[in-house]
């Protein structure tokens, strides 16, 4: 039987796709770290390479180590061991995290944790190998460095649920020539929204799934949030002007649903000191939602409806960014860079063509009208084209937007099997050429054929 062998040869990787680590390597001899013979991890049944870490490395460091040791071992049963750096070890070295190390080798690796301070380096420097990544914050791009490596060096993925969609090839061999991999996400948020879970939802079929596929991303919250900003069973009685006045009165039990009364100045208040309460709690948060209640029920009150003119159709949207820059301009007094973000979504889903966002306002654009087989540019789809005007237009008043995109709710909801896998990866790369910022897919979590929609929208 001829040796089943492994040789990583690489130069640069552009970043391509949904989430923006999805190409094919090549060839490249005698750049990067000026070597050209192979840097042998794993022979003859032996690992000739150690990984090494920083002294107290933080927990994502170490869980990267492991899952390259890990998959190492799967694919060739052999164990590589990880030691911290002041083991002071001879031989190939696989340097995994930022450590004194790799400081010393003058790699530049990501650091920060705003909208674009994502991004991992693999390279070869000698008998080093450098996997590291910017782990500030929410971020955890050493394990996105590992995971690519693995992609790369073994043919290693996991296409879905474990265990089943888990591929680690077997090989007797694996080396490293010459790498130099420098890579940084399209979208700065990347998340995937699940219907029909509830607390007794069993996840771990997908968590592996999320670990390999770069879940994540920039700290922006965007969810339904107008219940937390004036509880009703804390104000309702004694404040019913925070809330909307639907049919001549205050509410929070019509059928419609209801939201808060944005133009209320106390309202403002309380959305400002919730937004600061969070961005303390967790200064890696870059974006606090300001986000309506998921339904309609929007207020009616004299000062609500004077944002109705010049165009009531977009008078809810309007509403929303009169609501968010004027959140936006407090919070900017005390937390000077931190978001506001909000649903373009329902009531407020039509854009205002006379107003515009503050910068540091965010845009989530959850188009609940647009079509679920047809892209963008589908030149056919009238549902299409008018979803690709509404982004359009908020893109021309918000200088950061992203989308959330129902691209499988429906038919998954009532269980109905349909494939719209082109439409799903089009969708993204359509975004990605339009500057979008983020993506969320928002879909029903169920094996089988479900899972090759979530697989696209993750590698798409």
């Amino acid at each position: 039987m001829r040796p089943i062998v492994a040789v990583l040869r690489l130069s640069a990787l552009l970043p391509l796709g949904l989430m923006g680590i999805s190409c094919a390597a090549r060839s490249l001899e005698n750049r990067g770290s000026g070597s050209s013979s192979e840097l042998i991890l794993v022979s003859d049944s032996k690992a000739h390479a150690t990984i090494v870490i920083a002294d107290g490395a933080s927990e994502k460091v170490r869980r990267a180590a492991k899952d390259i040791s890990d998959a190492i071992y799967e694919s060739t049963g052999i164990s590589i061991p990880i030691v911290e750096e002041k083991e002071n070890v001879t031989g190939p070295r696989i340097l995994v995290g930022m450590s004194g190390i790799v400081k010393s080798l003058g790699i530049e690796v990501p650091s920060g944790t705003g909208f674009h301070d994502e991004g991992f380096v693999i390279r070869r420097m000698g008998s080093d190998l450098v996997v590291a990544g910017n782990d500030e914050g929410p971020f955890k791009n050493t394990q996105d460095a590992a995971t690519r490596f693995l992609n790369l060096a073994l043919g290693a993925d996991v296409y879905y649920g474990a265990p089943l969609g888990k591929v680690i090839p077997q090989h007797t061999t694996v080396s490293v020539e010459d790498v130099d991999v420098s890579e940084r996400p399209v979208f700065a948020q990347r998340t995937f929204y699940n219907y029909l879970s509830s607390s007794k939802t069993d996840w771990s079929a997908l968590d592996l799934f999320h670990h390999w596929h770069h879940w994540g991303g920039t700290a922006i919250e965007h969810r339904h949030i107008h219940g937390d900003i004036a509880p009703p069973d804390v104000y309702f009685r004694t404040h019913p002007e925070y809330y909307s006045e639907i049919r001549g009165k205050r509410s929070i039990s019509e059928p419609e649903g209801w939201q808060l009364c944005t133009t209320n100045p106390d309202v403002i208040k309380l959305a400002t000191e919730l937004c600061r309460q969070k961005f303390d709690k967790d200064p890696g948060l870059q974006a606090a939602s300001l986000s309506c209640n998921d339904g309609l029920g929007m207020c009616t009150c004299a000062e609500c409806r004077k944002l109705d003119h010049p165009d009531p159709v977009s008078g809810g949207g309007r509403r929303m960014v009169v609501f968010a820059n004027a959140v936006a301009r407090e919070l900017a007094k005390t937390h000077p860079g931190k978001f506001v973000a909000f649903y373009a979504y329902l009531h407020t889903l039509a854009p205002p063509a006379d107003v515009t966002c503050d910068p540091n306002v965010i845009v989530v654009l959850a188009d609940n009208l647009n079509c679920m087989f047809h892209t963008y540019t589908d030149r056919q789809c009238g549902l299409a084209r008018d979803a690709r005007l509404r982004l359009d237009a908020w893109k021309g008043i918000a200088s950061e937007v992203l989308v959330y995109d129902y691209y499988g709710l429906y038919g998954g909801y009532i269980g109905l099997p349909f494939n719209n896998l082109n439409r799903i990866i089009s969708a993204a790369e359509y975004l990605q050429r339009e500057g979008a910022h983020g993506i969320t897919c928002d879909g029903v979590y169920t094996p089988g054929p479900e899972g090759l929609r979530v697989y696209a929208c993750f590698r798409a």
